[in-house]
C-alpha cells in the first residue's frame, strides 16, 4: 500500500447508520452540514483505504456512501418540514424511507435522531 490510509474513527462505520447523538433539549450539539463538509475533505484526500471507527477496513466508497445518506437524510428532513410535516412525523417518515435505501446497515434507531438535528436546525438546503 502507498500510506494513502485514512483513520476515520467514528465519522464512519461500515453498515452501520451514523451516529447522531441529538437528545434535545439539554444534548444537541450535532452538526449535520459540518459532518458533511468533513466527509467532501476526507474524499478529497483519496484515500486508499478507510479504516472505521466499527466495522472491517474498506475503500473511499465508505466515505461516499455515508455521506449521500446524510446529505438525502437532511435533504428530505428540511423538504418535509417546509411542506409542514411535524418532528415526529418527518422522523418517521426519514426513518423508513433509509431503510428501504440501506436495508444491509444495521442501529437504525439512529436515523429518526439524524432527520431530528437536520429538522431542527433548519440549515437550508
Amino acid at each position: 500500500m502507498d500510506g494513502r490510509v485514512l483513520f476515520a474513527g467514528d465519522l464512519l462505520d461500515t453498515r452501520i447508520f451514523p451516529i447522531a447523538p441529538y437528545f434535545p433539549p439539554h444534548d444537541t450539539d450535532v452538526d449535520g452540514e459540518g459532518w458533511i463538509g468533513v466527509l467532501d475533505r476526507l474524499a478529497a484526500l483519496a484515500p486508499r483505504a478507510v479504516v472505521p471507527g466499527h466495522g472491517e477496513v474498506t475503500d473511499a466508497s465508505l466515505i461516499h456512501d455515508v455521506r449521500e445518506y446524510l446529505v438525502y437524510v437532511r435533504d428530505e428532513a428540511l423538504r418535509l418540514r417546509e411542506r409542514g410535516a411535524t418532528a415526529d412525523e418527518t422522523a418517521a417518515i426519514v426513518d423508513e424511507t433509509a431503510r428501504a435505501r440501506r436495508p444491509s446497515w444495521e442501529r437504525p434507531e439512529w436515523i429518526g435522531l439524524t432527520a431530528r438535528a437536520f429538522y431542527d436546525t433548519g440549515a437550508p438546503v
